[in-house]
């Protein structure tokens, strides 16, 4: 296998734009809204496996403020086999691009908490080029599109904080919700969360009113 850092490599204008419009066309197959959160590809490295090449199971890490997932953009290049196959939470998904790997450019793209693995190239050289996907803004907290859940939280909050204020025992003075996705310390914020993690963030952020803040 052969690496080349980002720092070693440029590329022209039309080269970055072109990835641009694959970072913003895979973040909205990913379920993110692309144009509201700012959504960026910043170039990490080059990797050629060649044949027998592989990579074993792991997980990637954030590596810079609001990155929330990779993009592997596949370079023509012969090679059969290096079938990427992506784990999250039980669920397996397969990406196999060698078929077309000869005539066109491919992507792919996944969030940073996934396990992901390489299987063998088993002839030819499979080129990539990786990015950090990145979201540069957190974007405006949405309204929630079903009322009665908004007012069902309403309701709740405004019950816990009179409760909070009257220091009632069994009352808890702040509440805690474990998030479901990992993040690490550096990128522990609104700009890091990602899936249901930022949909219950929204919602929460979306019914305060009045100067009120639920979220810290």
């Amino acid at each position: 296998m052969v690496r080349v850092d980002a720092s070693k490599m440029e590329f022209g204008a039309s080269w970055d734009q072109y990835v641009q419009q694959i970072a913003v066309k895979a973040a909205t197959e990913l379920g993110l809204d692309a144009a509201t959160l700012g959504i960026r590809a910043r170039l990490y490295k080059l990797v050629l496996y060649e044949e027998g090449g592989r990579s074993a199971l792991h997980r990637g890490t954030e590596k810079s403020m609001g990155m929330f997932g990779t993009l592997v953009v596949h370079l023509p290049a012969q090679y059969e086999g290096g079938a990427l196959k992506v784990h999250h939470k039980g669920q397996t998904k397969l990406i196999d691009l060698s078929q077309s790997s000869e005539e066109c450019f491919g992507y792919s793209a996944f969030f940073a908490e996934c396990e992901h693995e390489l299987q063998p190239v088993t002839s030819g050289h499979r080129l990539t080029l990786l990015y950090n996907l990145i979201r540069t803004t957190y974007g405006p907290a949405p309204a929630p599109t079903n009322s009665s859940v908004k007012d069902a939280l309403l309701e709740a909050a405004e019950y816990w904080e009179r409760d909070r204020i009257s220091w009632i025992p069994e009352c808890p003075q702040k509440l805690f919700i474990p998030l479901e996705h990992k993040c690490t310390e550096a990128d522990l914020s609104f700009l890091g969360l990602t899936g249901r993690d930022r949909a219950m963030a929204d919602v929460l952020r979306s019914i305060g009113r009045d100067g009120s803040q639920l979220l810290e």
